[in-house]
């Protein structure tokens, strides 16, 4: 490599650097500190593919690419009534007028329990979702959405409909398609260990006393 040539990576990298809005500070330290970030990165990956085979690079590529969704769904989320892609995620899964436990709700999503809880409650605060005493079981509580819920989960649609594109990235119709067959495959298969899985811990919070 010429000093030309380790120039032109250099400002490569540059390019990216100031491109990426994930970078607020944009100077020489900070600049360093996402080199060596990339580098490290670049080295994980290549690791990756040469020593630990097909299945750990599948794992390695999907955590990754939750990162970036999040990353993104963050970002637009600062336009909406949610503050994490979970708030958005429980209320816009109640859309549909339905009345689950909150356990139900959780292992549907696949959210962890203390967090979900934590989520519920906040949305509970905010107005969005409400609680309901179960018909079936009165030491129970179902939860619903709102009306105020119901529009500021439509509000956030709107704002959120670019993440298709964004995360859609580069890939083609066809493409897609056949990713969203394989992700639906993997998902149906974990769906059903993870609900086997968690039933105790579940039942652990299927009952509560709704508040006076």
């Amino acid at each position: 490599m010429t000093k030309y040539d380790l120039i032109k990576e250099v400002l490569e990298k540059l390019d990216a650097f100031w491109d990426d809005a994930s970078q607020t500070d944009k100077n020489l330290s900070a600049f360093g500190r996402y080199i060596n970030a990339s580098e490290t990165d670049d080295i994980h990956l290549r690791y990756i593919h040469s020593n630990a085979g097909k299945l750990s690079s599948l794992g390695y590529l999907l955590a990754k690419m939750c990162r970036y969704a999040r990353f993104y769904n963050k970002e637009l989320l600062k336009y909406t009534e949610f503050s994490t892609p979970e708030e958005f995620g429980l209320a816009a899964s109640l859309l549909h007028g339905k009345t689950p436990r909150k356990s139900e709700l959780l292992s549907r999503e696949v959210i962890e329990i203390p967090t979900g809880m934590a989520t519920i409650k906040r949305l509970v605060t905010k107005g969005i979702v409400m609680e309901i005493n179960d018909s079936d079981d009165r030491r129970a509580l179902r939860i619903g959405l709102t009306p105020y819920g119901r529009e500021k989960v439509l509000e956030a649609f709107k704002i959120l409909y670019p993440l298709n594109e964004i995360i859609a990235g580069p890939l083609q119709d066809s493409e897609i398609e056949q990713l969203m067959e394989l992700l639906t495959k993997l998902d149906n298969y974990h769906f059903i260990n993870h609900e086997n899985n968690l039933n105790k811990i579940l039942s652990n919070y299927e009952h509560e006393q709704p508040k006076t």
